[in-house]
This record gives C-alpha cells, structure tokens and sequence, in this order.
C-alpha cells in the first residue's frame, strides 16, 4: 500500500503535464511478525541468629524486731467425788439345783432330748425312791417304793432274813446302770450351765435366777451338747466297780450305793470321785457368779483470772538489684539469580502490477 502512494504521487504532476492517457496499477503487501520472550527467577535467602542473656540479681534485706510480753494468771479450783460401790459373789450351786429340779422335775418346762431324759428318771426327787433294792419276792432289782408296794403275794413281802449276807452287786446290772447313769449325767448337765453362768456378771440375784434359766434354755435347744454329756455318762460308768451294799427293802436304813465312779452314801453323791448335786459341790466345783454395782457423784469449780499485756517493734530494710547483659549474632544470606531470553522476527512480502496507455499523434 505504502508504494502505491508513492508511485501516485511521482505520477500526480506528470499527469498535469503530460498528454492525455489510461493507467492502471494493482499491488499486495504481507507482513508477518514473531515474537517469543522467556524469563526465568530464582532466590535463595537464609537467616541464623545466635544470642545469650545472662541475668545477675542482688537482694539485701535487714530485719529488726523486738517484742515483750507480760502475763499473769491466777486458778481456783475446788472437786467433791462421791463414790458408793460394791462387789459380791454369790455362790450359784443353790440357784443351779432349784433350777434343774424346778424345770425339769416339777413343771416339767424342760424341752428336747435332755427334758424328757431327765423328768422321767428325775434324778434329785426320785433319788431314794428309786434306790436299788433286792426284790425277793418277784426277783431282781426295782426301786425301794416298788418292792415296798409289791402285794401280788397277798401282801407280804420275802425279806432276806437276819444274818444272811447281802447278795452281790452286779454293776451290769440294767436297774443299777440307769439309776447311776441318770445322776452322772445331771452331775454333768448341771455343770456345763454352771460353766456358762458363772463368765457373766450381773447386779442382783434376780438376774441371776434369769440368766440361769436362759442357759438352760439354750441349752435344751442344743441336742448335741446333751449326746456329749450322756455318753460321757456311759463311758465313766465301764469303769464302775460295784461293793455288796445292795439289800431288800426291809433291811434298808440309808443309801450305801458304792460303785466307786459312782456313789450315794448317807446324803452325798459322787461322780468320778467328786462330790456333787449338793449346794456345796456341783461336779467337784463351787460355782460363783460376781454381783457388782456402783454409784458415784461428782461436783467440780474452777475460777480462773488470766491477765496478758505484750508491746512489739519490727523494722525492715530492703536493696534489691538486677543486671543483666545480652549478646546477640545474626548472620543474613540472599542469592538471586536471573535469567531473561526474547527472540523475535519479522518478514515483509509486497507483489504489485500496472498498465499505461497513451494515444499517438
């Protein structure tokens, strides 16, 4: 395009000039154009710092005091103690036999094994009544009230005679055994609720007659403890080793029953060689239980009068000082690098034609 101008200036003024004619003219231009850029950064950058601190502290601190203290005091006391006491035993033999007959042979309140044991052989009421005697009149052994009331004789009863010697006793004996046996074991029976009476302490008789009476309650209800103590009846009575005491009933004065683990002579029974059933002895042993009581009065004043006066001074002085130093290291690296390429080109293309005609003269 830029060379058809030109080419349409250069003929402008020789149009004007020249004669008369046809032209005509025609062109292309191309132009092309490249360009490529690149550019290309790079940093590195790195920090280190180091430092200490050291820190120095002083502290000064004076301190006075002074205090005094005065004190008075004054007691008035007076105490009035009144002391009423007392300690007895009382012996439990007496309470422990009126016990076990009352229960077990008059009201029969006895329970268990051991109630009906004992209310049926009843070992203290029935002691001479049942005594061993010889019955001649129908033979063997019975009780003296038995053989006394014996009247299928039309009444009388066979007696030994004078100066005939009493027959031999045999301790195997059914009537004797159970007769022995039956004593033997109330010796034992009457001793063990001794035993637990007796480790208690009470303050009056009343109790003690309760307590008593408790034992023996525990004790019906305890069927083991009565299988002990009669077996323990049948194993002393192996031992038995009978004298000739044994008479009818007309010859009977008093009992000499003696069986040597067993006796009952005159008003005294024996059990392994200890007196027992007796107020005295029970088993060998005279039971106590300890009676105790106590009263007291007290009456206590005291009147005090306390007088305190105290006075103090303080004084306190105080230097506090603080140092401190601190060194610090710092090191700093950057790195930056660059890089920047561009590249660019360019082509030109122009093509054109033209004709002229111009008349001859």
């Amino acid at each position: 395009m830029k060379y058809i101008l030109l080419l349409l200036t250069v003929l402008v003024p020789s149009l004007a000039l020249a004669d008369p004619s046809i032209s005509s003219d025609s062109g292309r231009d191309t132009d092309t154009s490249r360009s490529t850029s690149m550019k290309r950064d790079k940093s590195l950058s790195a920090d280190k710092a180091r430092g200490n601190r050291a820190t120095q502290s002083d502290s000064i601190e004076n301190s006075r005091e002074r205090s005094r203290s005065n004190s008075r005091s004054n007691s008035f006391s007076s105490n009035n103690d009144l002391t009423d006491s007392y300690s007895t035993d009382i012996n439990i033999n007496g309470l422990l036999l009126r016990e076990f007959s009352r229960r077990y042979e008059r009201t029969k309140d006895g329970r268990g094994i051991a109630g009906l044991y004992f209310s049926t052989c009843r070992p203290m009421l029935n002691a001479v009544p049942d005594y061993p005697v010889q019955d001649f009149t129908n033979g063997g052994v019975q009780g003296r009230n038995a053989a006394m009331h014996n009247n299928q004789n039309r009444g009388y009863l066979i007696s030994r005679g004078d100066g005939m010697a009493p027959p031999k006793v045999d301790s195997n004996n059914r009537y004797i055994s159970r007769y022995a046996q039956c004593r033997m074991t109330a010796s034992y029976w009457i001793a063990e609720a001794g035993d637990r009476v007796s480790s208690r302490t009470v303050t009056d008789e009343r109790q003690v007659q309760s307590l008593i009476r408790e034992t023996f309650g525990e004790m019906d209800g305890d069927e083991g403890v009565f299988q002990e103590l009669r077996q323990r009846a049948r194993n002393a009575w192996q031992d038995a080793s009978c004298s000739n005491w044994l008479d009818d009933y007309n010859h009977y004065k008093s009992p000499e029953l003696d069986c040597g683990v067993f006796t009952f002579i005159g008003q005294t029974f024996t059990v392994e060689y200890r007196e027992t059933l007796s107020e005295s002895s029970i088993n060998g042993r005279s039971y106590k239980i300890s009676m105790s009581a106590s009263e007291s009065e007290s009456f206590a004043s005291e009147d005090s009068v306390s007088t305190e006066s105290r006075t103090s001074h303080a004084e306190r002085d105080s230097d506090q000082r603080e140092r401190f130093t601190e060194a610090k290291k710092t090191a700093s690296m950057s790195k930056t690098k660059s890089t920047d390429r561009s590249r660019s080109s360019k082509e030109t293309r122009s093509s054109g034609s033209g004709f002229k005609v111009v008349p001859k003269d």
